[in-house]
């Protein structure tokens, strides 16, 4: 409803413009002196190019070659208003005047063969015109001549440009084509112009199925929701920079830049492209960067400063919802006897394995880290002491149970486990003191064992 009513308005306002043009020049003809005439032609051309044009190839966007082939027919009859004014207002014979217009508009947006034949027709009409208002002369028909000359090498000069123009646009739709980036566009007139191989595979459709056709035809064939989302970018007005965004192709996870382009000025062009610039690897790197920065490159597991953080921000979580907060600190019992005896590349392989133990035994949001040499702890949200204690031992249970095969043998290693549990005033420092106590009496009492602390903790 609100479409049609910005249709009629538009309509009405081009018909107020042309009836208030055509009422003065016909009302007041002859007392209007020729300048006038000319500049109420020039007027309305400009009109009906920079206003008509664009609001009536927005509103159809179907038939907008139909709008062009209008357009430039109302623009060549001003054009012989002009013509006529002139000779019959200076009594002059017809100069080379504005016929040039509505051909440069026809041979650029519609055809060659229309802009010739346009300047066929203002050849003629130049002469029929000249001989209509003066007295016959040959030479009329010379000028007539002459300007469809000098009109028709306009065309040709204007038709090599356009064809250097697309010979450049082919050698950036080789580019397009062979980049890593998703790329699709519609033309003026609402059909895929550009769609290169990357675009068609995540479409999952044929050049043939895409190219050239009408988008709004195409959209149907699309089956997946994430190629419709972004298919659907080509109809929305809306402008994308910059958007990050992630997609499945090929089962596999996929990382864009999203961007949307409108090619839009006066109605002549209007366009859109959308480029989808595979930052995968970029991501890929990133995680990798991340990894490095927040996990031991040894075990996998965090690194001491991640843990610090990752306890820091549990204690304000635990204080907001009065969580209970527990710890369990780790060390690998004479581990460097195995050093020692088996190589620091064995070690290496025991931490290792250790940590995925470690790993394997506690939820996904408990935090796991290595603090440095053989010494390991766990993280335990919201656990109250009695089921920290029962993690702790599911992770002695499953060092125990590994198993090392070296070129010495094989051979088993074992772990102390101190554990202390806080339900308020918490203090990172004071939690580790209590958990490293803990683990200390485990090792004095004999080693391979768990121990809990039994002071209860407040803060200092």
């Amino acid at each position: 409803m609100k479409k049609a009513l910005n249709l009629a308005n538009h309509v009405l306002l081009s018909l107020l413009f042309f009836g208030l043009v055509a009422y003065v020049k016909v009302k007041y003809f002859y007392q209007l002196p020729y300048y006038t005439h000319f500049f109420f032609d020039i007027l309305s051309i400009s009109f009906v190019y920079l206003y008509v044009q664009p609001v009536f190839i927005n509103v159809f966007h179907k038939y907008r070659r139909w709008v062009i082939y209008g357009t430039t027919g109302i623009s060549f009859i001003l054009s012989m208003l002009w013509n006529f004014e002139y000779a019959y207002f200076t009594h002059q014979k017809m100069d080379i005047s504005i016929y040039f217009i509505p051909i440069i508009f026809a041979t650029v947006f519609l055809s060659v063969k229309i802009g010739l034949g346009l300047t066929a027709m203002a050849s003629i009409s130049h002469i029929l015109m000249d001989v209509g208002i003066h007295e016959f002369e040959f030479n009329f028909i010379v000028t007539g001549i002459l300007l469809g000359i000098i009109h028709g090498l306009v065309v040709i000069l204007l038709d090599k440009v356009i064809k250097q123009r697309d010979r450049f646009a082919n050698k950036r739709n080789l580019l397009v084509q062979e980049s890593n980036a998703l790329i699709i566009g519609v033309n003026e007139e609402g059909k895929i112009d550009i769609c290169n191989k990357k675009m068609l595979e995540f479409l999952e459709l044929t050049e043939k199925e895409t190219l050239g056709q009408y988008f709004w035809k195409v959209k149907p064939s699309i089956k997946k929701k994430e190629a419709l989302e972004i298919f659907n970018l080509l109809i929305e007005e809306k402008p994308v920079e910059n958007a990050e965004l992630e997609l499945t192709i090929n089962k596999e996870n996929h990382y864009f830049i999203l961007d949307t382009y409108s090619l839009r000025d006066d109605g002549f062009t209007n366009g859109r492209m959308i480029s989808l610039k595979n930052i995968t690897e970029r991501k890929e790197m990133e995680r990798k960067l991340h990894e490095l920065s927040v996990k031991d490159e040894l075990t996998g597991m965090y690194n001491r400063r991640y843990f610090q953080s990752k306890f820091e921000e549990e204690i304000i979580r635990s204080e907001r919802y009065q969580h209970d907060l527990s710890l369990i600190m780790i060390d690998l019992d004479h581990f460097k006897q195995v050093n020692d005896t088996y190589g620091h590349v064995a070690g290496d392989y025991v931490l290792k394995e250790v940590g995925r133990a470690i790993e394997s035994s506690i939820r996904r949001t408990d935090i796991s880290a290595r603090l440095g040499g053989e010494e390991l702890a766990v993280l335990l949200p919201e656990t109250k002491q009695s089921d920290a204690y029962e993690v702790a031992e599911r992770i002695r249970l499953q060092i125990m149970e590994l198993e090392f095969e070296v070129e010495q043998g094989v051979f088993r290693v074992t772990a102390s486990l101190g554990v202390t549990t806080q339900s308020e005033g918490f203090v990172i420092e004071q939690m580790m003191e209590e958990a490293d106590k803990a683990l200390y009496s485990a090792k004095e009492s004999g080693r391979n064992k768990v121990v809990q602390s039994q002071k209860v903790l407040t803060s200092y």
